[in-house]
């Protein structure tokens, strides 16, 4: 749904190996040129191997379509077959009727049909991706066809694609034959800080942005630390900050955004001053050893005199405490929206007064009754077939979060799905006011409508506001489609409508409010 609000022409990070994506570092190009040259020389078998996620199969993707018609390529995908069933599939891509299934017949139609299309000057290039996960029976069945060859050059070209574990089977002594025939070794390895950087911004720079017009110089610092040079894990990451960052309607993606993405995928936020794992060089082991010690007597040294000196507080045994998401942004002011009581000026605030305890955070449902209707509709329209309420909710109010999706539910319960709408169904889209988020409750008190979110985290950013001191603030679970459920958060209780429009006031001059977070229409 983000990738109009931001104004993509597709998803920038979708995590397929297309070649329109492929991103060549350094390793990678060093890796494309090897590959090409090896296949275009007939240098018989390469192995590139690399961490999970480095971006090997997008690298294959790109070369499938780079050869000539004499050169006839076959794709395998995650190999954990026989030696027999490698065979055949091998023979069904190239297109060749499989007569036997017992593997000498099948190893003879593959030998016969590699020396005709040699005669006729045609070369197969067999790419196995995932290659580590090949049994070590298949490894040492495979060296045979490393022997097929003519006086100008290999018949067979293999190229065995993996994870680190493939150059730990291949060493194996059982299969030294096929690895001496392995001419050309490449590693593709993590990309550096200043690499991630460039990655981002080339992935959104092919979708009509680029890095820093999404991300903060300080978000996109944060993503590439922590995402170790993987692209795979920058894709994730990024994609899900700027689903938050859509939820939350923030044009700029920022640190706080990044930190709910860290939260929700379990990641451990690397400090500023840790050591870059993906620019870590291999040294021998008595090396690490030797460094080992020198910091083992540097801290003995350091207890010792520290002890001399007797109890002092420790440094850094401070918490950081993290702020809560969004609070305290400056953002741009959304044009005025008219409020029920256009000809009364609401007051400043009056003096805080500090609460005798601090308000709680409620996870349960709530007995609270749904927001009260504004006075008018703005419009009401039959949805067209292929219809969501995203497209729609963004079409009419030239913006789109879970919060005015939930508040345009409000007004049309007939939805029960918002990503399946019903063609010839007619939607009502409410007129947004201040007025529309306040809530009257059954005892005669007012709560305000917050935001609605797809996770409860959210109502974090609400904790200490000023113009909700000594307020509760509320979670509301409200299950919108089968596998989906979204998280109204609503504050209160407020002792007269007056009090929650100035509530409602302040919270929206700092942003904290995403109905009003960008251009409604009048």
């Amino acid at each position: 749904m983000y990738t109009q609000f931001y104004g993509f022409s597709e998803e920038p990070f979708n995590d397929t190996p297309d070649p329109k994506f492929l991103f060549l570092a350094e390793s990678h190009q060093t890796a494309l040129d090897s590959l090409l040259f090896g296949i275009n020389q007939g240098r018989g078998f390469i192995s590139v191997s690399g961490e999970a996620g480095t971006g090997k199969t997008i690298l294959i993707y790109q070369l499938l379509n780079r050869f000539e018609k004499q050169v006839k390529t076959v794709f395998i995908y995650l190999p954990q077959i026989t030696f027999e069933d490698l065979l055949k599939k091998i023979l069904l891509e190239l297109n060749l009727q499989v007569s036997e299934q017992n593997k000498a017949s099948l190893l003879l139609q593959f030998s016969d049909y590699l020396i005709q299309s040699s005669d006729h000057n045609e070369r197969i290039v067999i790419f196995i991706d995932e290659a580590q996960n090949l049994k070590s029976e298949v490894f040492e069945q495979l060296q045979p066809l490393a022997n097929l060859e003519t006086s100008r050059s290999n018949v067979l070209q293999l190229v065995l694609v993996g994870q680190p574990e493939l150059e730990i089977k291949l060493n194996a002594r059982r299969v030294r034959q096929l690895n001496q025939k392995i001419k050309i070794r490449r590693q593709i390895k993590p990309l550096t800080e200043e690499e991630s950087c460039k990655y981002i911004d080339h992935r959104l720079r092919l979708v009509g942005s680029s890095g820093p017009e999404v991300f903060t110089p300080e978000a996109l610092s944060l993503i590439c630390r922590n995402a170790a040079g993987i692209p795979r894990s920058i894709n994730l990451i990024c994609d899900n900050a700027l689903r938050i960052g859509f939820q939350l309607s923030d044009k700029k993606v920022d640190v706080s955004t990044v930190r709910m993405v860290f939260q929700e995928m379990y990641i451990q936020e690397r400090p500023a001053s840790f050591p870059r794992a993906f620019k870590k060089k291999t040294c021998p082991r008595k090396v690490y050893y030797s460094v080992l010690s020198l910091v083992c007597v540097g801290l003995v040294i350091f207890l010792g005199r520290e002890y001399t000196k007797g109890p002092t507080e420790k440094p850094g045994s401070k918490t950081l405490t993290e702020h809560p998401i969004g609070a305290g942004k400056i953002t741009t002011p959304a044009p005025e929206i008219k409020d029920d009581s256009t000809s009364e000026k609401v007051p400043s605030p009056a003096p805080e007064q500090k609460p005798a305890t601090p308000h709680p955070v409620a996870a349960s449902p709530s007995a609270l009754t749904q927001p009260k209707a504004a006075s008018g509709l703005k419009k009401a329209i039959v949805v067209e077939k292929g219809s969501i309420l995203s497209f729609l909710c963004q079409n009419h109010y030239k913006l789109c979060n879970l919060t005015l999706m939930d508040y345009i539910l409000e007004y049309n319960p007939r939805i029960l799905n918002p990503h399946l709408i019903l063609a010839q169904q007619r939607i009502q889209f409410p007129e947004v006011r201040d007025s529309s988020l306040i809530i009257e409750s059954s005892d005669g008190t007012y709560k305000v409508h917050l935001g609605t979110f797809s996770t409860p985290e959210y109502a974090g950013r609400y904790k200490d506001e000023p113009a909700l001191r000594g307020k509760s603030v509320e979670i509301i679970p409200r299950k919108v489609s089968p596998g989906e459920t979204w998280y109204r958060v609503v504050g209160g209780n407020f002792s007269s409508r007056k009090e929650s429009l100035e509530a409602i006031h302040a919270l929206r001059q700092k942003g904290l409010l995403p109905i009003f977070r960008g251009s409604l229409k009048k």
